[in-house]
Formats: structure tokens, sequence, C-alpha cells
């Protein structure tokens, strides 16, 4: 997939009229149905769509790339345990509210990197 996102993105590059040209309807107001929502080919779509707005998503050497990346792979186990916790008490309430800190904290640590990478390249301009 990360060829496809590559090729969309130039695709999407091609196609814009000027710097903060965006592909309309943009993917979050676009009707999508489960089944899309499931697929690879409908998360490229969005990945290639936001690379338009910073262009870090579709260069994998940037940080903007791999801290997307692993949070979506080290976030995927805590957020199982919460959504099972909150229907049955499988572990104690700190338990997980020590999970919930952890995670919680990584997620903003690399939020905040993220930030200062995209406004410190000033990725910000000639978008809308």
């Amino acid at each position: 997939n990360r060829a496809r996102i590559r090729a969309e993105f130039a695709q999407f590059k091609r196609q814009a009229k000027n710097a903060a040209w965006l592909p309309q309807p943009m993917f979050l107001f676009d009707h999508c149905s489960l089944r899309q929502a499931l697929t690879l080919e409908y998360w490229s779509l969005v990945w290639s769509t936001y690379s338009l707005i910073d262009p870090s998503y579709s260069d994998q050497t940037t940080f903007g790339f791999w801290v997307d990346v692993g949070n979506g792979f080290t976030t995927i186990v805590p957020t199982i345990i919460f959504a099972l916790c909150m229907t049955w008490p499988l572990f104690p309430a700190r338990v997980v509210g020590l999970i919930s800190m952890i995670k919680f904290y990584q997620e903003f640590y690399g939020t905040i990197i993220y930030l200062s990478s995209f406004l410190l390249n000033e990725r910000y301009k000639g978008k809308s």
C-alpha cells in the first residue's frame, strides 16, 4: 500500500491548482460503508489525502510518517483492553488507569513532537 499512497499522492499533486487544493469531497465528509472502512484501500486514500496537507505522510524518512505508523501498532492492544474493560471488569481499574496514562502520554509526546516539526517546517503555509 505504500506504493499506492505515493501514486495517489502524486496524482493529487498533479490535480492541484494551487498549494491549498484538496480533493472534494474530503475523505472525512464522504460517505463510507463499514465494508469500505475495513479495507486498506480506503485508508491509503485517507493517508494520501492527508499527505496534501503534510507531505511528510508520504515520505517514509520523516518523523510524521513513523510516529503515526508506530502509534497505529502500539495502541492496538491498549485500545482493545479499554474496550473490553468498559464492558467486563477484566482488570482492576487502577491497572487500566495506569495503562491509560502510559498510552496517552505516548500519544501526547508524539503529537507535540509532530506538531513542532509541522510548525518549524512551516508546512501550514498555503493551506486553508
